[in-house]
């Protein structure tokens, strides 16, 4: 069985935003600062977090355009409720520069009216070094990237989406906890998590209403969870929409579960996938379902092989270096996880 490796460092996987910026106003109209953030060894809540602490303001005016993992380099956009100096930037810098976590500000982008969100992300570009390969299977990976200027993949959500990296993978089932209205439940499962582990919740009693619990922490992680389920419903519904039009077969894809391959390079598929989803408002308990989770099914990125070289973390193998954009919402690792299925390899 194929063991290829990936984020052996952080700086195997490169990830830069490519925002559609705001409309940038002068420091003096504006209430918003638009920071470009540097960030190692955090996800993006963390690093929200550890804005909000340091610029003493609330979570809620600490927002992003999309959500990068912590076992990689990302570069993203981030807007702040709070008109920043030069000198302020400075010392959020110096106090990160020793920090085993990078958090940095490259630079202050601009100043505006109104936080960015999600809606406004276009992408993101990649620049991925895949390790522990035998020297023949990185040629013939780097030969299909060469020779097929498009590589077309099921546009599935992977594991970042349930979970942090290292596990337990239960965010969907925090979600669909509280979406049942099991609060307990949902309590229970939050202890098992990554999350839980900065807030210390395995000492909070379990008698206290579990519901007052979820007030506490940052709503952004609230939607979170319930987005993650209804991303684990999606791909069960993309998996059988698949199935129905095409031969081919389960995989298993850790940390996700089983899902359906085409067989064939030339599938059949609808453009999208759609589910029925939920609003949650846990201000005012209540569950509104008025939303429509649609998706592309497939997407085709043009995937370009950088290099073959030697990989030193791995004596005897090989590491290749890719790069690529996907659109807002894709993920790199399940594109390279069905280009190595698709391949055989």
């Amino acid at each position: 069985m194929l063991d290829y490796k990936l984020k052996c460092k952080n700086e195997d996987f490169e990830v830069t935003e490519i925002p559609l910026l705001p409309p940038l106003f002068s420091k003096n109209s504006s209430s918003y600062t638009y920071l470009w953030l540097e960030k190692s060894g955090l996800t993006t809540f963390e690093a929200q977090e550890e804005i909000g602490e340091f610029f003493k303001v609330t979570n809620v005016d600490v927002n992003s355009e999309g959500l990068k993992d912590e076992n990689a380099v990302t570069f993203q956009i981030v807007s702040l409720k709070k008109i920043l100096s030069t000198k302020e930037t400075e010392e959020f810098n110096k106090h990160y520069s020793c920090e085993r976590r990078k958090l940095t500000v490259s630079h202050v982008i601009g100043y505006g009216k109104e936080p960015v969100s999600e809606r406004m992300l276009h992408g993101n570009s990649f620049k991925i070094v895949i390790r522990n390969l035998d020297e023949d299977v990185a040629k013939k990976f780097n030969a299909f990237c060469a020779n097929n200027r498009f590589a077309t993949f099921i546009n599935y959500y992977d594991s970042q989406r349930f979970g942090m990296a290292g596990g337990p993978y239960n965010a969907h089932l925090i979600g669909k906890a509280i979406v049942e209205n099991n609060w307990q439940e949902a309590f229970l499962q939050f202890q098992k998590s990554r999350n839980a582990l900065n807030l210390g919740t395995n000492d909070i009693s379990i008698q206290a209403p579990a519901k007052e619990f979820f007030k506490t922490i940052n709503p952004k992680k609230l939607s979170f969870f319930v987005s993650a389920y209804y991303s684990y419903l999606w791909n069960e519904a993309a998996s059988l929409q698949l199935q129905q039009l095409n031969q081919g077969k389960f995989y298993s894809f850790e940390n996700v579960g089983k899902l359906f391959l085409p067989s064939d390079h030339t599938f059949l598929s609808f453009n999208v996938c759609s589910i029925p989803g939920v609003n949650y408002f846990l201000e005012t308990d209540r569950l509104v379902h008025d939303k429509i989770i649609t998706r592309n099914l497939t997407v085709s990125p043009i995937v370009f092989p950088l290099s073959i070289e030697k990989d030193e973390l791995h004596p005897g193998k090989t590491k290749l270096t890719v790069s690529f954009f996907l659109p807002s919402g894709c993920y790199a690792t399940m594109l390279i996880r069905q280009l190595f299925f698709k391949l055989n390899l």
